[in-house]
């Protein structure tokens, strides 16, 4: 199966099927700063596993796994984002 990448601006659940989490880009509006908490699972519920913070002014941070195949996540792939403007773009690939 090939990748998919999904752009997202509040909290959601990527996908809720066991998954490899490939690539994580946290961007700001500029001005604000923002954090996004990775969850194994939803993003109401689900086990932090990783989290990203970027300053309002400074560029935007990037994750990517050290394996090209991706980390694997068992329940899916939940995101909970915060900041004004924040946008999070995450690379992923469903297991089969």
């Amino acid at each position: 199966m090939a990748s998919q990448l999904k752009r997202v601006t509040a909290d959601t659940d990527v996908t809720t099927v066991g998954s490899f989490l490939k690539s994580v880009i946290l961007d700001t509006d500029g001005t604000n700063a923002a954090t996004v908490v990775i969850k194994d699972g939803t993003a109401a519920g689900g086990t932090a596993i990783a989290s990203l913070r970027a300053p309002g002014a400074g560029p935007s941070v990037v994750w990517r796994a050290g394996d090209k195949q991706g980390v694997y996540v068992a329940s899916g792939i939940g995101l909970d984002l915060t900041g004004t403007g924040a946008a999070v773009a995450v690379e992923f690939e469903q297991a089969e």
